[in-house]
C-alpha cells in the first residue's frame, strides 16, 4: 500500500520560485528547498530527479507568470488599437519588466535543463511563452511561423536584459537605447511593401 504523499509538484515549483525571489536563483538547490518544505531531500527526487531538474521546475514556474504579463499586456495594447508594432512593443515592455522585477525567476527561465536526467523533465510553459512570441512577431511580419523574426526578437529582449541585470550600461544607464532598439527590430520585421 503506497504512503500518502507529503509534498507535490506546485509545492516544490513555489517553494523553489520562493527561494529565487528572495535569495536569487544561486541559493535554490534540492537541499534548500526541501528544508523550504519541511521533508527530507530524497522526498523531492521522485518530482524532479535532480538539481536540473528542479530548476526546470522553476524555469515552468517562471514562464507561467512571464507569459501571463506578457499577454494581458499584448491585450491591453490591442484593445487600444495599436496595432501590431504596438502589441510588439507592450510584449517586449512586459518581458524587460519581468526581467528586472524577478532576476531570480529570470535566471532560472533562461537556464539550460536539458541535462536533466530526469525523463518527465516538463517544457510545455516554455513552448507556450516561445508560441506567444512567434504569434505577436508574426502578426508583425504576416508570416505565422516566423521563427527567425522571432528569435531576433527574443534575442534583443534577451540581450538587453542580461545586459542591464549584470550593471554593464554603467551610471549613464540604457537611456534610450532599449526603444531604439525595438524601434529598429520593429521596422525591420515589417513586411516590405511592394513598389
Amino acid at each position: 500500500m503506497p504512503y500518502p504523499s507529503k509534498i507535490s509538484v506546485e509545492q516544490i515549483a513555489d517553494a523553489a520560485a520562493s527561494l529565487a525571489r528572495e535569495a536569487g536563483l544561486s541559493s535554490v538547490g534540492i537541499r534548500s528547498v526541501a528544508e523550504r518544505l519541511q521533508v527530507r531531500p530524497t522526498a523531492l527526487y521522485r518530482y524532479c530527479f535532480d538539481v536540473d531538474g528542479l530548476m526546470a521546475l522553476i524555469a515552468e514556474f517562471a514562464a507561467v507568470e512571464l507569459a501571463g504579463q506578457a499577454s494581458a499586456a499584448v491585450a491591453a495594447a490591442e484593445q487600444r488599437g495599436l496595432g501590431a508594432a504596438g502589441a510588439f512593443e507592450a510584449l517586449a515592455g512586459a518581458y524587460a519588466d519581468f526581467a528586472a522585477a524577478e532576476p531570480g525567476l529570470y535566471a532560472a527561465l533562461t537556464t539550460d535543463t536539458s541535462r536533466s536526467s530526469w525523463a518527465a523533465q516538463p517544457g510545455v510553459e516554455r513552448k507556450a511563452l516561445w508560441n506567444l512570441v512567434l504569434q505577436v512577431v508574426g502578426r508583425l511580419t504576416n508570416n505565422p511561423d516566423d521563427t527567425g523574426a522571432a528569435v531576433a526578437a527574443w534575442s534583443l529582449l534577451h540581450g538587453f536584459a542580461s545586459l542591464r541585470a549584470a550593471g554593464m550600461f554603467g551610471s549613464s544607464g540604457p537611456r534610450d537605447g532599449f526603444a531604439r532598439g525595438l524601434a529598429a527590430l520593429t521596422a525591420g520585421l515589417k513586411p516590405a511593401v511592394a513598389p
